[in-house]
């Protein structure tokens, strides 16, 4: 068992150095998705890291393997690199609603309020503004009130509606 270990930490250790090699050239996708298997199986904080990072691990591998294992929250991250916001931002809805059980960040909530700040795709801030004002609602403004600076010189939000929605 031992063992087993020392040659996952080994593998571990080694993948993480070859991944941007050009070794890796054809092969991206196998080392990352073994490397994000290797961190999960193993609750390693390296997982969060590579999934932040431009990564090539497999949709549909990885992100059985993170649901196998329990880790939600990367699970979100996953869909985010792979352009998949909706999915990522229902994932971690529940886990702040209690609905999954998933530690990872006990500041989930600041997490996605920040997400749908910087959030380019509007239909998703609507979708979800309500339930971020119901659950906090000095906080939950910032999605409107804290727009990065180019959605604000558009005036993107139309400010009658982000006023309906406040009075709710």
């Amino acid at each position: 068992y031992m063992g087993m270990i020392k040659c996952k930490q080994f593998l571990m250790t080694y993948l993480s150095e070859v991944r941007s090699t050009d070794v890796t050239n054809g092969y991206k996708e196998d080392i990352d998705t073994a490397l994000l298997k290797l961190y999960a199986e193993s609750n390693h904080e390296s997982l969060l890291d590579l999934l932040v990072s431009e990564n090539f691990c497999l949709l549909s591998d990885s992100a059985a393997w993170l649901e196998k294992h329990k880790k939600f929250f990367a699970l979100g991250l996953l869909y985010h690199s792979n352009g998949q916001d909706a999915a990522a931002l229902q994932l971690w809805i529940q886990i702040v609603n209690g609905e999954i059980q998933d530690s990872t960040r006990t500041d989930l909530y600041d997490y996605i309020v920040d997400f749908l700040t910087s959030c380019s795709d509007h239909e998703l801030v609507w979708k979800y503004a309500e339930w971020i004002l119901e659950h906090n609602e000095e906080v939950g403004v910032y999605i409107f009130t804290k727009r990065p600076l180019e959605d604000q010189e558009k005036n993107s939000f139309n400010q009658d509606d982000v006023i309906k929605c406040l009075k709710k």
